[in-house]
């Protein structure tokens, strides 16, 4: 919140600059020396917008697990709740309610605002038809040049999909075989999806994204092995066993489809 508010501020204080001083003069002496001419300066915000927007983007993982964090509590065996980001604060008491207030608002200003409010600027370019537009790709290129001009919106599903992983590594860090069950039915759909819009612009870039997804639901899939070292057989494992294997096999054909359908791109392609 600070770094953004201080690009805000910057990006302000160089518009209010040229606005009001760059054309002015004192004592004689015109002021715009110091700000060569408009379009330098307008180029030196632009650029200047475009790093704190991408600044933003990166940040969307911690900001949406910081969020959703306050609303999670761990149960000890005398029977009391603590927040499982605070071990000295209490679940129910007035820090915590507190503290469950100021996530609701960092909820719907981060996790949901800030999608919301890229999608209201990719929108607005696309309706007015200045994607193409110089400015328009300095500030917000990074949203859209690296997909097909159909998916110009999947940075969006990018960022759905890591709200989604990390409400799930927020909200079920104490079962971890549903946080897991859940987590690669996720990325087993991210990879579907993957596969039938292939958004990117490169189909080298659609094949590092799917590898990517494929290397996490792997990684999940190796860690439900260790779930119930030292534990007896049950249902409730029984059920999820179940679970990770028919999920398993739908990843395997998914994969085995985006491999056939490649090799075929390519081979229409050459030919």
């Amino acid at each position: 919140l600070i770094l953004g508010a201080f690009g805000c501020v910057y990006v302000l204080l160089g518009f209010l600059w040229y606005k009001f001083v760059g054309r002015s003069r004192v004592f004689g002496i015109k002021l715009s020396v110091f700000c060569s001419d408009r379009r330098r300066l307008m180029i030196l915000i632009e650029n200047q917008i475009s790093g704190w927007l991408t600044l933003i983007n990166i940040l969307y993982n911690q900001l949406c697990f910081r969020a959703f964090s306050s609303f999670h509590c761990l149960s000890l065996p005398d029977g009391s709740r603590l927040l499982s980001t605070g071990n000295n604060i209490q679940c129910g008491s007035d820090d915590h309610v507190a503290l469950v207030v100021s996530s609701i608002f960092a909820v719907l200003f981060y996790v949901i605002g800030i999608p919301v409010a890229f999608f209201c600027i990719l929108l607005r370019i696309r309706n007015n038809r200045t994607m193409h537009d110089p400015a328009n790709l300095r500030m917000f290129g990074f949203m859209y040049t690296r997909y097909e001009p159909e998916c110009w919106y999947w940075e969006l599903v990018i960022m759905l999909r890591r709200a989604i992983l990390c409400a799930l590594a927020a909200f079920l860090g104490d079962t971890p075989h549903v946080q897991i069950a859940l987590g690669i039915t996720a990325v087993v759909a991210c990879i579907c999806a993957q596969y039938f819009f292939r958004p990117f612009w490169t189909s080298m870039v659609d094949t590092l994204d799917a590898v990517g997804l494929l290397s996490l639901a792997l990684y999940m899939i190796g860690g439900s092995l260790f779930l119930y070292e030292n534990q007896a057989a049950s249902e409730a494992q029984t059920i999820v066993d179940i679970l990770l294997a028919i999920t398993v096999i739908t990843l395997f054909f998914a994969l085995v489809l985006f491999v056939i359908d490649l090799a075929y791109r390519r081979a229409a392609a050459d030919s």
